[in-house]
């Protein structure tokens, strides 16, 4: 079991799902989170413009300082999260 796994179903022990985290936190989907995901502190994502071909905006500004982007490189879809600044709001995310 890998570690996204084991996060997941300790909040089914407690009466969560994977929806439920997306939609409370990130203001998405489960389904707009691809399996490719950055996570980074305040690097707004024009950073890639000149690598991916498609750049979307999800959800965001969230009320947790979130915003959710896919980029679209050649077949790949990557899901994209800027966080706030800090090791505590990157590990909120995660």
């Amino acid at each position: 079991m890998d570690i996204y796994e084991s996060l997941i179903n300790g909040n089914k022990r407690y009466g969560s799902n994977k929806d439920h985290i997306c939609e409370s936190n990130f203001k998405c989907k489960s389904s707009e989170i691809n399996e490719k995901v950055i996570i980074a502190p305040t690097w707004e994502v024009d950073i890639f413009s000149n690598h991916a071909d498609n750049i979307k905006h999800i959800s965001g500004p969230t009320g947790h300082g979130y915003n959710i982007y896919e980029l679209k490189v050649g077949s790949n879809k990557i899901t994209y999260i800027m966080t706030g600044v800090g090791a505590g709001n990157l590990i909120d995310a995660l």
